[in-house]
């Protein structure tokens, strides 16, 4: 008996997607980034930014009140939209990501300002972003927080997380938490 060519016993990564796809398989082709993701509208009315510190004395005051974030899918891509906050860098951004949804689960969003990672699990979306050429504008940070009634020690916590921000760019949306 003559052995079959290789060849005619492989099965393309399409098929083999569309074979873990089917209905009691597992569902889903991990292989292939570009593998159809569901249809997605969310809105959310309020989120948090964390701006990332190692630092304990800054705990509570690099977390900031986002309102309406949105993730949504715009054919094959997906954008994310919303305002970063006005105590963090003095003044109004509203920024935009556009991306696709790997296979693993994680959209990955490029925006004129930056690039954001973000993943939508129960019920929760969260962003590990990171930011370029942002303009801090500190005096009217410190503006913004003395107007909330914000003053001494807890004021300079909130100047020191803008200028931490300023120097690393870095931060993290949560919705729906």
């Amino acid at each position: 008996m003559k052995p079959m060519p290789t060849s005619s016993v492989m099965i393309s990564a399409a098929s083999a997607c569309i074979i873990a796809a089917a209905p009691g398989l597992g569902g889903g082709c991990a292989d292939d980034p570009s593998a159809a993701a569901p249809p997605l509208a969310l809105e959310f009315e309020s989120g948090e930014y964390e701006v990332p510190t190692d630092d304990p004395a800054l705990a509570g005051a690099n977390i900031y009140p986002t309102t309406k974030v949105e993730l949504q899918s715009v054919g094959a891509q997906f954008v994310l939209e919303y305002d970063l906050p006005e105590g963090l860098i003095g003044g109004e951004l509203s920024l935009e990501f556009t991306g696709p949804r790997l296979a693993s689960g994680v959209y990955q969003l490029v925006g004129a300002n930056g690039d954001a990672d973000c993943t939508y699990e129960d019920g929760a979306l969260v962003c590990n972003e990171t930011f370029t050429d942002l303009v801090i504008d500190h005096a009217a940070v410190t503006s913004y927080w003395s107007a909330q009634g914000l003053e001494g020690a807890a004021l300079l916590r909130r100047q020191e997380v803008s200028q931490l921000f300023e120097a690393d760019p870095i931060g993290i949306l949560r919705a729906g938490t």
